[in-house]
């Protein structure tokens, strides 16, 4: 499989809509692929979709030349189908017309025309269709993700295709968001939807043992400027919209333990001088108190991002808080670093 892709497939009808917005509202502007969608929208549901992602949004059009960045919706009652040439032709199918089969001509297309290079992603659709357009896919060395049942408004679509094998991996919303969003433009999509899930699962322990909900990991990017989010927790869109990618300056505690390799402690934002660039940050996301820790922890090894816990009251960080965190940073560093 290729360690990059050309394209994203989304396949979702009217009830998977809601989830379509909330996967596009947390991938960034310079997402680094064009993002197709076979959904029954129109045109209201497309300014619901451009009001909620920084990604540009339109129309598919036929013979249009996919940029990246850019989300394709599918126009009201048509299909979809790659060319050859790698651009779309619309054609006049409903995607709930399940006797034209609108969703495995889709994802057939796809996957004869970019093979592994194509990604996709079921959000929700008709049952009895798109089997075997997924198993094109399959054949093709494409990964196929779905969603659970917990996260899925309709199981029916993508039960057929988990029974048929033609499904890579099951996930919920936010860690396929997480996946696309944090490491899709250089690394296996499969193996970094797994990675975010320990990364998620080791923050969610992290922030078990300091008693708080809120918090994120964040690694550097390649030239050391910024930090760029890869899973959160207890901060809303509007987190990422704002502060992701975190800038590394000395303003910002996150981007000071990335800076300077060392904790930083704040235990009350609204007391700590050095904190007042940054408090009208703390009022938006709703902390009192920040508690950053580089990953690794241990100094001799090189920075791959930073731990950061959140509090919602004044909080001071214990040396048993301390060197419990020490060894969720040292744990997250050797996930960070195989996306890094």
């Amino acid at each position: 499989m290729r360690s990059s892709f050309e394209v994203v497939t989304l396949v979702s009808a009217a009830r998977g809509l809601p989830a379509l917005r909330q996967l596009l509202a947390q991938l960034p502007s310079g997402f680094p692929a064009p993002v197709v969608c076979l959904a029954p929208v129109g045109s209201r549901d497309l300014e619901q979709v451009r009001a909620a992602t920084r990604m540009r949004v339109q129309w598919a059009l036929p013979g249009v030349v996919l940029e990246r960045g850019t989300v394709y919706l599918s126009p009201p009652q048509s299909g979809l189908v790659f060319r050859p040439d790698g651009t779309l032709s619309v054609t006049p199918v409903s995607i709930d017309s399940v006797a034209h089969n609108p969703v495995d001509h889709f994802l057939t297309s796809a996957a004869h025309v970019h093979g592994d290079a194509a990604a996709c992603l079921v959000l929700a659709g008709m049952e009895g269709d798109g089997v075997a357009g997924s198993l094109a896919l399959k054949q093709a060395h494409a990964p196929v993700l779905v969603l659970d049942r917990a996260t899925a408004l309709h199981w029916g679509f993508a039960e057929p295709m988990v029974r048929a094998g033609a499904v890579e991996r099951v996930l919920t919303l936010a860690e396929a968001t997480d996946a696309l969003r944090a490491c899709f433009g250089s690394r296996d999509l499969l193996r970094c939807a797994e990675i975010q899930i320990r990364l998620g699962e080791l923050l969610d322990t992290a922030l078990a043992m300091s008693g708080t909900r809120m918090g994120h990991i964040t690694r550097g990017t390649g030239d050391a400027s910024r930090l760029q989010v890869l899973v959160y927790r207890g901060l809303g869109a509007h987190f990422l919209e704002k502060f992701d990618p975190i800038p590394v300056d000395a303003d910002a505690c996150v981007g000071r333990a990335f800076m300077e390799r060392t904790r930083i402690v704040v235990p009350d934002v609204m007391q700590a001088p050095d904190y007042a660039p940054r408090r009208q940050d703390a009022l938006l996301c709703g902390f009192r108190a920040v508690h950053a820790t580089p990953i690794p922890a241990s100094p001799r090894r090189a920075v791959y991002g930073v731990l950061t816990t959140l509090f919602v009251q004044p909080h001071d960080v214990s040396p048993h808080e301390a060197r419990d965190m020490d060894v969720m940073a040292d744990e997250a560093g050797r996930l960070v670093a195989l996306v890094a």
